[in-house]
């Protein structure tokens, strides 16, 4: 009734202005009816208005149809009737307030007009404009000290957000009592157990120290892949074992361009809170692991999906290979994408450093000692030699019994990686990279390529993308032997791995060539076709 009132209002001023006002004259222009176009569109309105208000059954069809669509037959119609007159009710008399306080305030609207004009009264515009200022300052002083570019921060917030909603979960949910009991250790287990929490205890003790830091990861990488093959895992301690050959090369290059000991900047206060919260979050970890290991599943794990469809669906006994290059290929050739343009960021990187201001710095940086004055030893360049065949056929090997042993095609592609850094070791960058054919830019693209080809070759049969197939062939002289699409995926990962792990390389190499490796075309430093006395002026 209140909002009846008002609208009440401003219907009588909005009449009273139009046409019971003075007459004007001072018109810009003389004032005439207008056309149909704009009179006819109202006017078909307010006779509606007017038919529907002195005869409103005749919209009761209507609205019971309306109104039937809109419940969809969940609920029947309520009976209703449409009429002028209802009787004396309350709705009639709240109807006649509504009109005469809309005629009293019309005529109270000029002496309450004056009031407000000489009230003081808040603008609108100041006042939002306060709210947006008080709003930004407010967000600012939340946001700058939490988004302040330190990455240690973000961890250690993400970390802490993390701990608390698994302890609510923990503390208020329901834990089942333990359905298993905890096995027996073996003493090897223990032992293998204490050099990896000795090593990690002494890489966040040590870990100012850089080499000792990578020689420390490399330790825990290695007992990490015995776990592995403990819970027979093969495939992934292979993974893990080459992995950590591969990356410790990579890290070793990097460390070459560092100082050896890492600088301190951050203060007590701030390595306490980081111990806390690490150890919060690995007793979190720790609880959650043991409380899983010694309760049954609750639902059938779909590991069980995976054992019995890996032959009869991929075609393939080794269902940790047949996961990736079948059952969640898209995701391998998403990680074969990624890999590749981390590869060729560390590239773009590198290069940008070799043509600034930084290139002149590494032509004139002077290593820490004095070194040795043979590079390249001739018996780690005859070893690496006679090695790298036996390299390529392990690799060669590894790949092709991917699809039904341990291996397959990301492992053999650190292998022959493996192989081909040991050339750059041996003989360094440029004896390595004169012999070079093919741009390791153009062996991502071609892995990549090759496998998207496998994928989308799958949608000329009808099947989604990367659906692998496989059937059994004979060729003469050889037994009947398997052939699989998943083959020439793997190839396509294979060559992406190769790709990627030799450009990271060979970008930080690049680097280590222009700080102190001298500019030599001979795999050992010296030229065969000298003689003796000017081999040994050389040397």
């Amino acid at each position: 009734t209140f909002g009846s009132l008002f609208s009440a209002a401003y219907c009588f001023r909005l009449i009273g202005h139009t046409f019971l006002g003075p007459v004007r004259h001072d018109y810009p222009a003389q004032p005439h009816d207008p056309g149909a176009g704009l009179w006819l569109p109202p006017a078909i309105l307010v006779v509606m208005v007017v038919v529907i208000g002195v005869a409103p059954f005749l919209a009761e069809p209507f609205i019971k149809l309306v109104t039937a669509s809109v419940l969809g037959g969940v609920v029947e119609v309520p009976t209703a009737h449409f009429k002028i007159w209802h009787g004396l009710v309350p709705a009639l008399f709240l109807s006649i307030v509504a009109v005469l306080g809309g005629l009293a305030m019309l005529f109270l609207f000029k002496p309450a007009l004056r009031l407000w004009d000489a009230a003081p009264r808040p603008e609108a515009k100041a006042i939002f404009e306060a709210i947006i200022e008080a709003a930004a300052k407010l967000a600012q002083k939340i946001i700058l000290p939490l988004h302040n570019g330190a990455f240690s921060r973000y961890a250690a917030i993400g970390a802490v957000a993390i701990i608390a909603a698994g302890f609510h979960a923990w503390t208020t949910g329901t834990v089942a009592t333990p359905t298993r009991h905890a096995q027996p250790a073996d003493p090897v287990v223990i032992a293998g157990w204490g050099m990896l929490v000795a090593a990690t205890v002494g890489l966040v003790l040590l870990h100012r120290n850089r080499l000792l830091s990578l020689v420390l990861i490399g330790i825990v990488g290695l007992i990490v892949s015995i776990g592995f093959v403990f819970f027979s895992a093969p495939d992934l301690a292979m993974t893990q074992f080459t992995v950590e050959v591969v990356t410790i090369i990579l890290l070793l290059l990097a460390l070459n361009f560092l100082p050896k000991h890492t600088p301190i900047e951050s203060s007590i206060l701030r390595r306490v809170r980081d111990a806390g919260v690490a150890v919060a979050g690995g007793l979190a970890t720790f609880g959650l692991a043991y409380h899983f290991l010694l309760r049954d599943a609750v639902a059938t794990p779909i590991s069980e999906f995976h054992l019995v469809n890996s032959y009869k669906g991929g075609g393939g006994t080794n269902v940790v290979n047949v996961i990736l290059v079948d059952f969640r290929g898209f995701d391998t050739y998403g990680e074969i994408i990624v890999l590749g343009i981390a590869a060729l960021l560390i590239y773009a990187l590198t290069d940008a450093l070799l043509r600034g201001p930084v290139r002149a710095r590494l032509l004139n940086r002077k290593p820490d000692q004095a070194r040795a004055g043979d590079m390249h030893p001739m018996m780690m360049v005859v070893v690496t030699r006679v090695i790298m065949p036996v390299v390529m056929l392990v690799g060669f090997y590894i790949f092709l019994r991917g699809h039904n042993e341990p291996g397959g095609g990301f492992i053999a592609g650190l292998i022959v990686s493996i192989g081909v850094v040991m050339q750059y070791m041996a003989s360094g960058f440029s004896w390595a990279s004169a012999r070079l054919k093919y741009p390791y830019h153009g062996v991502i693209g071609a892995g990549v390529l090759v496998a998207g080809l496998t994928g989308i070759g799958s949608w000329f049969v009808g099947k989604p993308f990367l659906t692998s197939d496989f059937t059994y062939v004979t060729i003469w002289p050889f037994h009947k032997f398997e052939v699989a699409t998943a083959a020439l995926f793997d190839v396509g990962v294979f060559l992406a791995v190769v790709g990627a792990v030799m450009l990271s390389l060979e970008s930080f190499s690049r680097l280590a060539r222009r700080a102190h490796e001298p500019e030599t075309e001979f795999a050992m430093d010296i030229d065969p076709s000298r003689d003796d006395d000017d081999a040994k002026e050389a040397t």
